[in-house]
């Protein structure tokens, strides 16, 4: 085998490097997307808790049938996805909420905007005091969002 042979052997051994790789990546054979809507949330500070108090739930899986390669404690999924500001590695939790109550939040969401993009058309600001206004003139469109 020539240099060049074993340095190519030793490349493809390596794998990507490019950081294409798709490491959240998890069987989507193995997950309910009819019945659940999913995410991954950072385990930085409260904001796992803070999902679980929002009706969030960490997904489980004993028998890494979802994803064999994570870095979960115990039976969660999750991956080491980067480092906290201290330098502590950072996991990424995969998360599932029932899809109904993720169509409600999301309605709740889409309310609130039209609410404040109603405001606006209108020419109050929220929580502007005196003097701050939009003139009449000015015409805003969903069609305006990237």
């Amino acid at each position: 085998m020539s240099r060049a042979d074993e340095i190519r052997a030793q490349r493809a051994a390596r794998g990507d490097l490019s950081g294409s790789r798709m490491r959240l990546a998890v069987r989507e054979d193995q997950l309910d997307r009819e019945n659940w809507s999913y995410r991954w949330a950072n385990d930085d500070g409260n904001r796992v808790s803070n999902l679980q108090a929002d009706g969030w739930e960490i997904v489980a899986d004993r028998a890494g049938a979802v994803k064999d390669d994570g870095a979960g404690m115990g039976a969660e999924v999750a991956q080491l996805a980067g480092t906290r500001k201290n330098g502590e590695a950072m996991r990424s939790v995969l998360m599932r909420i029932p899809r109904e109550i993720k169509m409600d939040d999301d309605r709740a969401k889409a309310r609130a905007i039209d609410a404040q993009e109603a405001s606006l058309k209108s020419g109050a600001v929220p929580g502007a005091g005196e003097g701050v206004y939009a003139k009449p003139e000015m015409q805003f469109s969903r069609s305006d969002r990237p």
